[in-house]
Formats: structure tokens, sequence, C-alpha cells
């Protein structure tokens, strides 16, 4: 089942106004909600479209990412892969590079091959210059035996408006995509 875009542009507009009104705590208030999301999506929970849209964004804030990434080892990366590739068949091109990333690393975990090309190919269309995404190009084009970053303990999220950068980009290129409610 695919995010709707309408369901995107509510949850963005929503967003928008939290960091507007304040950042630091809009911050704060994603990486709790993103977090929290994540746990029932590693718990088996498919997350329905409103979830699902919220959880694409908080995926930009790089310490929810990273947390997914961490949860991701190799006793269960083919599980893993399985459902970041499902989910991102359900994402909007323009928030599609960090659950592509986490779909390719879980697939070198695996050693899904094919999956890890998926994931490569998705993120060259969708974000060629994603840093998560140069890094594991980099590693499997170079032959590097797949990390598995599971035993890291990541420090206590102390979130601000400077986690939001990648996200305000991605919320920037999802207006000028022509996502952005009309103005009639």
């Amino acid at each position: 089942m695919t995010i709707s875009l309408s369901v995107v542009r509510g949850h963005r507009d929503a967003l928008t106004a939290r960091i507007a009104a304040d950042p630091d705590r809009a911050a704060a208030g994603l990486v709790r909600d993103g977090l929290d999301l994540l746990s029932r999506f590693h718990t088996g929970d498919d997350l329905p479209g409103d979830d699902a849209a919220r959880l694409a964004l908080a995926l930009h804030v790089l310490y929810v990412r990273d947390t997914a990434v961490a949860a991701i080892s190799g006793d269960n990366a083919a599980e893993r892969a399985e459902r970041w590739m499902a989910f991102t068949a359900r994402v909007p091109e323009v928030f599609l590079a960090p659950p592509a990333f986490l779909a390719g690393h879980a697939c070198t975990l695996s050693g899904d091959v094919l999956g890890v090309r998926a994931a490569l190919d998705m993120l060259q269309v969708c974000h060629p210059d994603y840093r998560a995404g140069l890094l594991l190009k980099s590693a499997v084009g170079h032959g590097m035996e797949p990390l598995d970053l599971s035993d890291v303990v990541l420090p206590p999220a102390e979130p601000d408006a400077g986690w939001l950068g990648e996200l305000r980009q991605r919320l920037d290129l999802f207006d000028r995509a022509g996502f952005a409610p009309s103005a009639d």
C-alpha cells in the first residue's frame, strides 16, 4: 500500500508549522516519534499510511536513521532487508533515500546481492548524493565485507534544530516537485 501524497503533504504541513514555531521542540518530537515508529516497524507492524508517512519523514533525521542501522544485525538482516525493501515501495521518491539505504545495508548483511543492486539503483535515481548511499556504494564496489553495526551504542538523543537540515532539504524538494498545496 503506497503512502498517499496527500497524507505526506498533511504531515509535511504539520511538521513545517511545528518547526516554524519551535525548531528544537519539533526536532525532539520528531526523533521521539520516529524511534517509536521504528520500534513498531521492527517488531512486525506494517504501519498504516499515516504512520508510514511519519516514519518516512523521521528517517531524514540522522539519529533516527542511525538507530535503524544499529537495529540491523547478521541475525535479522534477511528479515529487515525484506521489510525495508517493501517499505521503499510505499514511499514517495523524494523521501526514498533513507529506507533505500537501510534496505541496501540489510541486503549486504544478508548476502542478497540483487537486493543491494536494487537499493543502490533506487538511491541513484532518488538522491544520488545521499552520503550514506555513497558509502554503501563505495563499500560494495570495493568488495568490502558487510559491516554489522548492531553493537554500536548510540549516545542519548539531545535533538535540536540543527538535526533538521536534511529533512528541510527534502521538504523543499517535495514542494518544488509540485506536491505542495496549491495556492488557490
